[in-house]
């Protein structure tokens, strides 16, 4: 039986381009998907349910670890679980999971240094470091075993439109429910159109669109999809020709074709996959990345090595926030 839930929080998305301009970027457009992306599948919703139990399971486990054990107190790091997500994920290969950093560090040096910050010593940081990374690996060890080899249980999916102009998306069978604003729904709506992903036939559409969002919400984290205003988009398009993004998700790019962190379940709504197996030749990009150091500095070798190989005009341009972090 599916465990009972508080008030649902609505899911938003930012401006876009639109179809229209994106029809006519899609149209001139010389790059295409990374071949990693041609064989991936998107999760049944069921699996996602399982998978998005354990995240949360290994984001209480390191809450927990950072409780003193005398007066219960909290010293946990600000945006601890997420640094060492994103840096975990950077040593675990997609086809383990995608979500579930199964490669992940037991001395792992994001962690480290951030249980350090705040005043745990050498020896606790150790452990919670290395027990988290071993919570990880059987996690992902767990859900492949969990998952049948084929879709074993009924996604229908109820749609139901709210007074308030929020649209609900429920799986009750699984107890998977998602709401999102009604602008959010028609922009994935209109995203999935120019995909052409419509031959799999009625009730698809809304099974991709609550997995990503099962997928992003669980993802959780502060700023996670914060993106450029629409004003700084048109610049960057008239005076610079960028045509995609590096870094973004269905709900918050502004062009229909980027990168994404998740391509299983990004590739319904124009992902091209992760930027780092994305290797154009040429063109114009805008890159928004995570704040965390383990990506940027991954991003930065990936530009480089890209702009050596570059065959024609190639540029990226890069924003992020106010940075005054040591690494």
């Amino acid at each position: 039986m599916a465990k009972k839930q508080g008030p649902q929080q609505r899911c938003t998305a930012t401006p876009w381009a639109g179809a229209v301009v994106a029809e006519r970027l899609l149209a001139s457009s010389r790059y295409r998907a990374s071949k990693n992306i041609a064989g991936i599948r998107t999760p049944s919703i069921h699996e996602e349910h399982l998978r998005t139990r354990s995240y949360q399971r290994l984001r209480k486990q390191l809450v927990d670890a950072c409780k003193l054990s005398k007066c219960g107190a909290v010293r946990y790091p600000s945006m601890a679980f997420e640094r060492w997500w994103y840096s975990a994920m950077s040593y675990s290969a997609m086809v383990m999971d995608p979500l579930l950093p199964a490669g992940a560090q037991p001395d792992d040096p994001v962690l480290l240094a951030d249980l350090l910050h705040v005043g745990f010593s050498d020896q606790q940081a150790r452990s919670i470091t290395r027990q988290l990374a071993s919570a990880a690996q059987r996690a992902a060890a767990t859900l492949r075993k969990q998952l049948p080899p084929k879709q074993a249980l009924s996604e229908h999916i109820t749609v139901r439109s709210n007074t308030d102009g929020g649209v609900e998306l429920e799986c009750a069978v699984i107890g998977a429910k998602v709401l999102l604003a009604a602008d959010a729904f028609a922009k994935l709506r209109a995203l999935y159109r120019l995909r052409a992903r419509d031959a799999k036939g009625s009730g698809e559409f809304e099974r991709v669109v609550l997995v990503m969002l099962l997928r992003y919400r669980t993802l959780g984290g502060s700023g996670f999809q914060l993106a450029l205003p629409p004003a700084a988009f048109h610049v960057l398009a008239s005076s610079f020709s960028v045509h995609a993004e590096c870094f973004a998700s269905p709900l918050n790019c502004w062009f229909a074709r980027y990168c994404s962190a998740f391509p299983d379940t990004d590739a319904p709504f124009g992902s091209v996959g992760s930027f780092f197996s994305f290797r154009p030749r040429q063109g114009a990009f805008e890159a928004n990345p995570p704040f965390s150091p383990a990506v940027l500095a991954v991003m930065r070798k990936h530009m480089h090595e890209l702009l050596r190989q570059a065959d024609g005009p190639l540029s990226f341009i890069v924003t992020v926030a106010n940075w005054e972090h040591s690494e």
